[in-house]
């Protein structure tokens, strides 16, 4: 890896979201390199020292990736979809079907027959000709 890759990928490596490929072949560069190890310390003092109660969001760390690769004039690779992610995304979707369902199921009626009419007075319903 050179310099300017692992520049890129600071932040990925200080939060544990590289792949064990590229974290050993950083984690090489790290030690003959004193310039990017320097970064690296620096980085994570900054970012341990921050102060923050969670960790940045994905986005968050996509904008920086994004930022840095400007900064060295680079193009950044895309990166792929952590693994509590795929679910969340899915489990969103999921849930947005299961709830057009009951929408749907709950204007129709569940026999398929058409909605109950609200009655305001015994004998008497919305909309029904009097």
């Amino acid at each position: 890896m050179s310099c300017q890759d692992i520049g890129l990928e600071l932040v990925a490596y200080h939060f544990g979201e590289i792949e064990p490929r590229a974290r050993v072949e950083m984690e090489e560069h790290l030690l003959k390199c004193p310039d990017c190890l320097t970064d690296f310390i620096a980085l994570k003092r900054q970012i341990e020292t921050a102060e923050l109660d969670e960790r940045p969001s994905p986005a968050a760390r996509q904008r920086l990736r994004h930022a840095m690769a400007q900064e060295l004039g680079i193009e950044p690779e895309p990166r792929a979809w952590s693994w509590w992610e795929r679910p969340v995304a899915f489990g969103f979707a999921g849930a947005a079907l299961v709830a057009a369902a009951m929408m749907v199921g709950g204007v129709v009626g569940g026999d398929g027959s058409p909605p109950r009419t609200l009655a305001l007075e015994p004998g008497a319903a919305v909309g029904s000709p009097e």
